[in-house]
């Protein structure tokens, strides 16, 4: 794979959860819109990258056009904020 591509990927997914563990409360951290370009071109055209979110606890919406994390799942952030800094450690 392209390493400096996958690093740009898992940054953007690390910030992305930073922000949402500092700013619970904040919707516009917790919801990811699919159709943003900006989202599309570091994260969501790669292969797993909404996955990771989906399994840090990001859910679908009932539109399929975002995804959210609740408030109650913030939390749980905490973990993947952890494994994805140790996937960019560990890169080359």
């Amino acid at each position: 794979p392209e390493w400096g591509v996958v690093r740009g990927a898992l940054e953007t997914l690390h910030r992305m959860l930073v922000r949402v563990v500092a700013n619970p409360e904040d919707d516009k951290f917790r919801k990811v819109r699919l159709s943003n370009p900006a989202f599309h071109a570091k994260v969501g055209r790669h292969q797993g990258g909404k996955e990771v979110l989906l399994a840090a606890n990001f859910r679908r919406s009932g539109d399929g056009e975002t995804l959210e994390c609740s408030r109650d799942a913030v939390a749980s952030l905490a973990v993947a904020v952890q494994l994805l800094e140790a996937a960019l450690q560990s890169l080359p």
